[in-house]
């Protein structure tokens, strides 16, 4: 079975993998990134040129898909749609863990689960940004990310961890179809864009 790179998420920090077939979030050292860091150039920037801004190395989370994905699936809506669920139940866990605690207990906030912006080429050589005030083309070669430089790294108690209660009941991850829990995950994501537990929007 083979598998491609949708995109990385180069804020959260991940120590399992979660799979929502035909769709993986993965750790960097998730085995099936092999194939694909061989693959092409651009996909290896992406998952090994992340460095913080002190210059250590920095290993990306990766959106994963298999090679034989229905297209219907892969429109951009129903991705970003499988993302958000994940992210509310990752966020809701940590904050019930956290809420009367002394400590932070895992992803308090939405940034960590950010997607890059820049995507592979259809040539899989270059990158492309694709932003809302810029859009390029640029050798892989010489990418060099950068996490955001608020959020924390990897360390025991900050690994994203979703509340598998909230999973069972939202078709976005319990079923094979994500498409169909389009209007959940909508409604889930707006009611945290107006609470204040997102500092942003994800992109």
């Amino acid at each position: 079975m083979s598998w491609k790179l949708i995109t990385v998420l180069p804020n959260l920090p991940l120590a399992a993998t979660w799979e929502f077939e035909p769709f993986a979030f993965v750790p960097s050292s998730d085995a099936r990134l092999g194939p694909i860091r061989a693959s092409t150039n651009a996909a290896r920037a992406l998952l090994d040129n992340y460095k913080d801004a002190f210059g250590r190395k920095r290993d990306p989370a990766a959106l994963i898909v298999r090679s034989d994905a229905g297209r219907s699936l892969l429109q951009w809506n129903h991705i970003v749609d499988l993302r958000n669920a994940f992210a509310i139940a990752c966020i809701c866990n940590a904050w019930q863990k956290t809420i009367g605690s002394k400590n932070v207990w895992s992803l308090l906030y939405s940034d960590c689960f950010d997607f890059c912006p820049f995507q592979i080429h259809r040539d899989v050589i270059g990158l492309v940004h694709l932003g809302f005030g810029l859009s390029s083309y640029d050798n892989a070669d010489e990418f060099e990310g950068q996490p955001h430089p608020d959020l924390p790294g990897a360390a025991w108690n900050f690994y994203a961890k979703p509340d598998e209660q909230l999973l069972s009941i939202n078709p976005t991850v319990e079923k094979k179809h994500p498409a169909k829990a389009t209007k959940l995950a909508k409604r889930c994501t707006l009611s945290f864009a107006g609470g204040s537990v997102s500092r942003s929007s994800p992109p």
